[in-house]
């Protein structure tokens, strides 16, 4: 390489994480020594953890940092890094003294040189917005992983009763087992969109889908009923796979009403894997501080947000639209009053009738139990006795529970050149396991959804001769045509 060639903006100038100007005036390998500098050494790293729990405890000494190493028979001197699970101090107290007791969970590949998988668990605040609890670098997505992760969450976030707790996945690797053992009696959901991609591979077309969202969607076991019913006809083998699948993992007409949810997709985890993309191919420590950071921008920019903004509502702006839009629905309703607490909801369009309970706040389509938000039906009442529509939406969507939640700021800490040294001989790096092919930052979704949702895919279809009948080919090369 000719050293007269013009360098490069990055060559001359690098800016590193701490806004350090690192200056460079060669090519080729220096690209590599300033990714360095910026990023730090990969396999030097995992022998400062130690350092980097104290400073973390230090910071926040509410905080569980937990680091479990392999090798044991090696001595002190030989043990090599296995797993680490981090759980900061004002993440906890956010998400207890102020979220629904519902929960998350997920896996992603971290993009890095030794490999390994990052388990994360996020929860949801009084926006439906999510809200990061914990997250664990562990060696692969199994069972024991799981099981491990699981009952630290659960030692963090105060699990004593699980029947009151709600867990979504995307049906991940070893995590049914592990909620098995660890919450045996808490409510299992699985995401539908991950469901709908399963079942796509089998039974393709727009009515499967439709009836599939149709039947998810459905708050009471009447119009699930209907729905299948519609399913059985259209496709009976598509039918008995989704009757597989419990039904109370996947339709809210068996969801629980405890954790005033009804979501059904994992959608809060999939948000936060996709913010935190930059960070999976960082060393160890970098990808400890870069979820650090991420987290504290996201507490401190969403407070004042909610602060500046709607200082003057009572309630969260994404509740608040949902209760807007049971309002402009409930034109349609006719309302009878009891005397006491119930109501007798009449619909204009289709004549059937609802019983609404306002002191109890229940209805009996299920709506209003699931998320705590009435429906339109329970708006229909309200609004016909002109009554305060806020005295009748759960606490757990006011701005007031909101500001609570993150009023735990997450504390700061110094780079590693500041840390103090513990004397802990550092751990060993893991093995590296080289996979094949080009390390890939995001997952390819190519046969997730069809490009055009209202067309089918010629691919995998047997054609059926129009003149034979016969299948495997067309009319147009039919052996009984020609030989007729």
């Amino acid at each position: 390489m000719n050293p007269t060639w013009p360098l490069s903006a990055f060559h001359k100038k690098v800016v590193n994480d701490w806004g350090c100007q690192v200056s460079l005036y060669a090519c080729g390998r220096a690209k590599t020594k300033a990714l360095k500098v910026i990023r730090g050494n990969h396999e030097a790293q995992y022998g400062r953890l130690w350092d980097y729990m104290a400073a973390l405890k230090k910071a926040m000494p509410d905080s569980t940092v937990e680091l479990m190493l392999d090798n044991e028979e090696a001595g002190v001197q030989g043990r090599r890094f296995k797993r680490i699970y981090v759980c900061l101090g004002p993440l906890k107290k956010g998400f207890t003294t102020a979220c629904r007791p519902i929960i998350g969970l997920d896996g992603c590949h971290l993009k890095g040189p030794f490999g390994g998988q990052l388990l994360t668990a996020v929860g949801c605040d009084a926006n439906d917005e999510m809200y990061p609890i914990s997250w664990a670098v562990v060696e692969a997505e199994n069972s024991e992983t799981w099981n491990w992760f699981l009952t630290l969450v659960a030692m963090d976030v105060n699990i004593n009763n699980s029947g009151s707790w709600t867990f979504i996945s995307d049906r991940q690797k070893g995590l049914i087992n592990a909620l098995t053992t660890v919450v045996p009696n808490a409510e299992h959901r699985f995401c539908v969109m991950h469901l709908y991609r399963n079942m796509y591979k089998d039974f393709k077309g727009v009515g499967c889908r439709s009836l599939l969202w149709l039947a998810s969607r459905a708050t009471t076991d009447y119009m699930f009923q209907k729905h299948m019913t519609e399913l059985k006809k259209l496709s009976k083998k598509c039918h008995d796979w989704l009757l597989e699948k419990p039904t109370s993992q996947w339709s809210r007409s068996a969801f629980r009403t405890t954790c005033l949810s009804d979501m059904f997709v994992n959608n809060h985890c999939e948000v936060y894997n996709n913010s935190i993309r930059a960070y999976r191919d960082l060393p160890i420590i970098g990808l400890l501080q870069g979820l650090h950071k991420s987290a504290m921008k996201r507490i401190q920019s969403r407070r004042d947000k909610m602060a500046r903004n709607y200082a003057a509502n009572h309630l969260c702006p994404n509740p608040m639209k949902k209760v807007n839009k049971a309002m402009s629905q409930s034109s349609g309703c006719v309302v009878q009053w009891s005397g006491k607490s119930k109501y007798l909801v009449t619909m204009t369009s289709g004549g059937h009738e609802i019983v609404v309970d306002l002191e109890a706040k229940t209805c009996a389509c299920r709506k209003y139990d699931l998320t705590g938000l009435p429906c339109y039906h329970a708006c229909a009442c309200i609004h016909w006795k002109n009554l305060n529509l806020n005295d009748y939406i759960h606490k757990a969507y006011t701005k007031d529970m909101y500001l609570a939640c993150y009023q735990h700021t997450l504390e700061p800490i110094t780079s590693e050149q500041y840390w103090e040294k513990t004397g802990i001989p550092g751990p060993l790096a893991p093995l590296i396991k080289v996979q094949p092919g080009r390390p890939k930052k995001k997952r390819s979704q190519k046969n997730d959804i069809p490009d055009d949702a209202t067309k089918l895919r010629r691919k995998g279809i047997i054609i059926v001769c129009n003149y034979c009948k016969e299948r495997g080919h067309n009319a147009r090369t039919c052996l009984a045509k020609v030989s007729y």
